[in-house]
């Protein structure tokens, strides 16, 4: 397709038809394309600003990392812990998650 094809699909396209063009990306970072790697970069730091935006004022916190991309060897996990350690006092919940303990916690039962 062309590239105004390929504009008119991504303001009409779903969240999960987005999402399934991750494997490519993912796949073309892999090979050494530079773009794909620059759209990796970019996803980590906009995942990283979301941490960044929920931080108490004086810092610190901890940031709990779930899901495909982020998940331990996803293919987002090394570039959001390398900015995340650049975040003062924020620190990675490395063990289990529990999606119960986690609501509790947010909501100030734990």
């Amino acid at each position: 397709g062309t590239f105004q094809e390929l504009v008119r699909w991504s303001v009409t396209a779903t969240p999960s038809e987005v999402a399934a063009l991750a494997p490519g990306v993912v796949a073309a970072a892999a090979r050494g394309d530079q773009m794909a790697a620059v759209i990796l970069d970019r996803a980590a730091d906009e995942l990283v600003g979301l941490a960044r935006a929920v931080m108490p004022e004086a810092g610190g916190g901890t940031v709990a990392l779930s899901g495909g991309l982020i998940a331990v060897g996803g293919p987002l996990r090394e570039r959001v812990e390398r900015r995340l350690a650049e975040l003062d006092g924020l620190q990675i919940h490395s063990g289990p998650l529990d999606p119960v303990e986690g609501a509790l916690g947010l909501a100030g039962g734990t």
